[in-house]
């Protein structure tokens, strides 16, 4: 199969590329063998940059691998979507986590343990309570006792 890609593909493509590593590895000290496959066909790609026209200034080549360049980090739009992926996510797993603590502890039983219907409307609604408190104050109230 041959897929043909002009060059703004082929930079929307390192930028996936690019999104795709990032949650692959971004909390991981060294390579992880189950996503060596990955980082090849990225190597592989990242590999045609010259014929592509953007060989020095996104794409530069040290010893036997292929990276991205300080300036695709800055001017690419790859990390501010990461960035804002990471800040809700954020936002909903702290809310989720503290409101499923909260209505496990006050039901006195772990969730798994309950049907759905007997706890998920107090959910919802703790929910939307941290959801405004968080709106308002951001983490400013928050505190571990």
């Amino acid at each position: 199969m041959k897929i043909d890609l002009n060059r703004k593909e082929y930079l929307l493509l390192l930028d996936m590329l690019y999104m795709a590593s990032w949650v692959l590895d971004a909390h991981t000290i060294g390579s992880r063998k189950e996503t060596k496959d990955y980082h090849s066909l990225e190597q592989k790609i990242m590999g045609h940059a010259e014929e592509f026209d953007v060989g020095d200034e996104w794409v530069e080549q040290n010893e036997d691998a292929y990276y991205h360049t300080q300036k695709y980090e800055d001017e690419r739009p790859a990390l501010t979507y990461i960035d804002q992926f990471e800040e809700d996510t954020f936002w909903d797993e702290l809310t989720d986590r503290l409101a499923r603590r909260d209505v496990s502890e006050d039901l006195d039983q772990d969730l798994d343990e309950v049907d759905i219907d007997d706890w998920f409307p107090p959910y919802e609604n703790l929910v939307q309570s941290y959801v405004e408190e968080f709106n308002r104050n951001g983490l400013g109230n928050l505190r571990i006792r």
